[in-house]
């Protein structure tokens, strides 16, 4: 078992290559809105009917760009309206890097030759988050924390 993280750029994209080029069915796991609109979730990738990976994403989209476009005194109806049109050629763009959970040695060499571009239309929502998301370092934190308990616990093994 390895864990990483890893640029992703535009996660639809990550997905279709996962699927189309390496033949994993995808699953999509937990998810959550968080209070600035980003969003956190999970998936994880099968090929003849095992697990191989396992990734989580802190990601925004079309609904987090729809939403941030709305006035402040935006009523019911207009909101349920965004958030429907936001389902269509909805793009998904991580705003920190993936971390990666893989079972099998050919997953890690795959998703680390694994390159992209931010999807075009993220742009304006991406700069938007970094000056204003309040979760921005979700991720970086709980990978810091799990190296952290990674390096005491081998610590602790090499010190007995």
């Amino acid at each position: 078992m390895f864990m990483f993280v890893k640029r992703v750029r535009d996660l639809n994209k990550f997905m279709d290559y996962l699927r189309n080029v390496h033949g994993l069915t995808i699953v999509e796991g937990s998810h959550a809105v968080l209070p600035d609109g980003s969003e956190v979730g999970t998936w994880c990738g099968a090929k003849d009917g095992k697990f191989v990976v396992c990734f989580a994403s802190h990601y925004i989209d079309r609904h987090y760009d729809a939403m941030r476009r709305l006035p402040n005194d935006v009523d019911d109806s207009e909101l349920l309206r965004a958030l429907i049109e936001a389902d269509r050629d909805l793009w998904r763009a991580p705003v920190e890097p993936v971390i990666v959970i893989g079972f099998e040695d050919w997953v890690a060499r795959a998703v680390w030759s694994y390159e992209d571009e931010v999807p075009g239309e993220s742009v304006e929502a991406l700069k938007h988050f970094e000056d204003h998301g309040s979760s921005r370092g979700l991720f970086k934190d709980i990978v810091s924390r799990v190296a952290y308990e990674r390096s005491s616990v081998l610590r602790d093994l090499l010190m007995h």
